[in-house]
């Protein structure tokens, strides 16, 4: 039997602003042949407080469901969120959205 990698996750969403540092993002399964079995989380911190330039990796998980939850981020600061969908097959098309935190006391 032939496997093929799924293909990228639809939409990212941000359906609940948790507080100022947590926020739960969701997105939609790709429609694939072979289902996504997995997806791959990675978000990489872009700015620290507005003021220092990062690119620095601050979480990668690995979930099963459609959605993860972004605990103790840095508030006032601008984040990638990128996320692949994997299968037995390998890893699809990846999907980036670039988001931010509020400052504290907003």
């Amino acid at each position: 039997m032939f496997l093929s990698v799924p293909s990228g996750v639809e939409t990212i969403q941000f359906p609940h602003v948790i507080d100022l540092v947590e926020i739960e993002i969701t997105w939609i399964p790709p429609n694939s042949i072979c289902p996504a079995t997995e997806y791959h989380v990675n978000v990489i911190a872009t700015s620290i407080d507005h003021c220092e330039n990062s690119n620095k990796t601050v979480l990668t998980t690995i979930s099963s469901d459609p959605s993860v939850v972004l605990r103790n981020l840095s508030a006032n600061s601008a984040f990638s969120i990128i996320i692949t969908s994997a299968n037995e097959a390998g890893m699809g098309e990846a999907l980036e959205v670039a988001f931010a935190t509020q400052q504290a006391g907003k």
